[in-house]
């Protein structure tokens, strides 16, 4: 086949080169063969073979936002970050939850915590975020 062919012409090339320059008309010979045959391969090798699909697109990562009353703030944070750490691991630890930046809303006295990750664990950690503060603010009543 072509293939082989240029496979040969390219070994033989080669050959002739790693002599170190020995019988330079042969060489540029043996180059001109290879040439040859590269394009005789090109030639005839059929249309070329068809991309393989696209992997598959990553999570889609969401943010969440939920507000929480700033006297309650510590308390959902829990020590050391324990009440935060606690819905994480409910969630199934691929979420990170921060801190909103900037100063308590003076109208309503909240401050935010965002989560994020993927759009499913997102959701279910600021839903389990919300059923913490509804609690504590049913328990503060």
């Amino acid at each position: 086949t072509n293939y082989q062919a240029l496979v040969q012409a390219a070994t033989t090339a080669a050959a002739a080169l790693a002599n170190g320059g020995q019988g330079g008309n042969n060489q540029a010979a043996l180059l001109a063969n290879l040439v040859t045959a590269a394009a005789n391969a090109a030639a005839n090798a059929g249309p070329p073979a068809p991309m393989p699909p696209p992997p598959p697109a990553g999570p889609v990562h969401a943010l969440e936002e939920v507000q929480v009353p700033a006297q309650l703030m510590q308390q959902v944070v829990g020590p050391g970050g324990s009440g935060l750490e606690e819905i994480k691991n409910k969630v199934g630890g691929d979420i990170i939850i921060e801190l909103g930046h900037g100063a308590v809303d003076p109208v309503g006295g909240m401050r935010m915590l965002k989560v994020r990750g993927p759009a499913v664990s997102a959701s279910l950690g600021a839903c389990l975020l919300n059923l913490q503060v509804a609690e504590l603010c049913t328990a503060a009543a």
